[in-house]
């Protein structure tokens, strides 16, 4: 993630302990689709939120 630093809050949650791990980077599409061919699409999701707060 030190390529993409940024400020949009991310989550990547390890398959093997469930163990939830945060961090910010960049909101990219380079990135997004690094993160799509490496985990899997399915294993990629992408949630924005709502100007009230609440996440789609």
């Amino acid at each position: 993630m030190t390529m993409f630093e940024g400020d949009t809050p991310v989550k990547i949650r390890l398959a093997d302990s469930g163990r939830l791990l945060g961090g910010k980077c960049l909101y990219h599409p380079a990135l997004l689709e690094e993160c799509r061919q490496w985990l899997g699409t399915e294993n990629v999701v992408v949630r924005e939120n709502t100007p009230d707060g609440k996440q789609n």
